[in-house]
């Protein structure tokens, strides 16, 4: 790979390394009914997929953080199932694009 695509790999894999903890966060604050610290885990998430253009998952993390700031954390369980299904076929492709 060249340095731009490398450079992509490890940011990729950056996120993907850091996003079940953030889902796990925000798991957690829709559990416990925190908005505040379910909107903080999200929007970590949005800002990197966006950087990375990972729109889909940007997209859904942006949905999760306007349902905290509304606090209206009833559709935010579907969301984090639809964002854990992303990141799995985030890893795939990555493994597909990288032959790992």
């Amino acid at each position: 790979m060249d340095g731009d695509s490398g450079l992509l790999r490890d940011l990729l894999e950056m996120l993907l390394a850091d996003l079940p903890g953030q889902i796990a966060a925000m798991r957690g604050a829709l559990q416990s009914g925190n908005a505040p610290a379910l909107v903080a885990a999200a929007h970590n998430v949005t800002g990197s997929a966006g950087n990375l253009s990972a729109l889909a998952l940007q997209q859904l993390t942006q949905q999760v953080v306007q349902a905290g700031r509304a606090n209206t954390l009833a559709p935010v369980s579907d969301l984090l199932v639809r964002i854990e299904a992303g990141e799995v076929r985030l890893r795939e492709a990555l493994t597909r694009w990288t032959g790992a």
